[in-house]
């Protein structure tokens, strides 16, 4: 048997860039100088596999800034995988999200406008979440989160639109100008008095690190897709302006409002500010947020890193590694798929171009297609 051995290795960097799936011996040992490293096994092909790593006060953990970036491919993949996942649970929440990249974002806008014209998405209650990446002015590719929900309110038809970008308030606010811009929401109401057009963007931060934001929207598309479960996010939203003392409404250069808000606490649990991850009424909050029947307390917990020779208690936390793991885990999974799956397996993806036939097979069979 080959035996390769890599010594002060990053463990989190090994099982990445060896495309490392099969963990069977994760051990955590000290030298006679008190420092610590991991073994990490593997057996593939009869090959063993070993890695240690320095104490992790001497070497600095895997960050996402070291993270490779996640194509539109990925993320087409990742959410094909996802939705074959729900699917095969039979699950009541279907994964619904798609993806849409900078060259095909003239599709998303063209499918928002033609879908208000659709009575039956309104009355089916139609929810989609879509990835969406956008160039920033510095030319560098940013992915964000749209969420479209399609009902009837007190009478009208009714749009609901949350721009979630990772990196806050500003940047969804942008996105959700283009948005108006380019669909012509303004327009759309001033035709139709019967419609009712309202957009939602976060008050908060989530994003810290320089590199993440695909493995947020990814991360975002899977808890939304499931929220109704645990609470409506628009209501919850709707909540925090009403007890507010100062209603937080901002203006798009159409006059258009934008509701900004504070999100619900399940949603929150990928937070890299320790701010927003500690406050009392987060951490303390009590509804169940998974389907492991677990409080936004105890899910945080087991994905944060803390202190060396501290409890492991909120306020020794150094910082929340889930987003890191999400991106380690969807690396891995994507690279293994299509390493040992044909491209037959592939052809039916979660872009953008599958929006509209998935709009229509929602619908009653005699409805008017889009």
């Amino acid at each position: 048997m080959q035996l390769k051995n890599i010594t002060h290795y990053n463990y989190r960097q090994f099982l990445l860039l060896n495309d490392f799936h099969g963990v069977t011996t994760w051990t955590r040992n000290k030298l006679n100088n008190g420092k610590t490293f991991h073994i990490i096994k593997a057996q593939t092909n009869g090959v063993l596999y070993m890695a240690f790593s320095k104490s992790e006060t001497t070497v600095d953990k895997f960050s996402l800034d070291e993270f490779p970036a996640f194509s539109a491919h990925d993320l087409e993949m990742a959410f094909s995988l996802k939705k074959k996942y729900r699917e095969s649970k039979e699950s009541g929440y279907p994964f619904t999200g798609f993806v849409c990249d900078y060259e095909r974002r003239e599709k998303f806008y063209d499918f928002i406008y033609s879908s208000i014209h659709s009575p039956k998405l309104f009355e089916n209650n139609f929810k989609v979440q879509i990835a969406y990446l956008d160039r920033e002015k510095s030319g560098v590719r940013h992915w964000s989160l749209i969420e479209l929900q399609y009902s009837i309110e007190k009478g009208k038809n009714t749009l609901k639109i949350l721009v979630l970008d990772s990196l806050g308030a500003q940047l969804s606010y942008n996105t959700a100008q283009i948005l108006a811009n380019e669909v012509g929401f303004q327009d759309l109401l001033d035709e139709n008095e019967a419609l009712s057009i309202k957009i939602y963007i976060p008050d908060v931060k989530l994003q810290r690190s320089r590199a993440g934001c695909a493995t947020f929207t990814m991360d975002c598309a899977s808890m939304l897709s499931t929220q109704d479960k645990y609470e409506n996010i628009y209501d919850f939203m709707d909540k925090q302006a009403e007890v507010s003392d100062k209603v937080k409404i901002a203006k798009l250069d159409t006059d258009f409002p934008v509701h900004c808000a504070s999100l619900p606490p399940r949603i929150l649990r990928g937070a890299q500010s320790r701010a927003i991850i500690t406050d009392d009424k987060v951490l303390n909050s009590t509804p169940l947020i998974n389907s492991k029947e677990e409080t936004f307390k105890h899910s945080l917990l087991k994905h944060c890193s803390f202190f060396e020779d501290q409890p492991q208690t909120p306020e020794n936390i150094k910082r929340n590694e889930r987003i890191m793991k999400k991106a380690l885990k969807w690396r891995n999974t994507i690279d293994l798929k299509m390493k040992t799956s044909s491209a037959e397996e592939f052809e039916n993806t979660c872009a953008i171009d599958d929006l509209e036939e998935y709009a229509n097979s929602c619908l009653p069979s005699k409805s008017v297609q889009l």
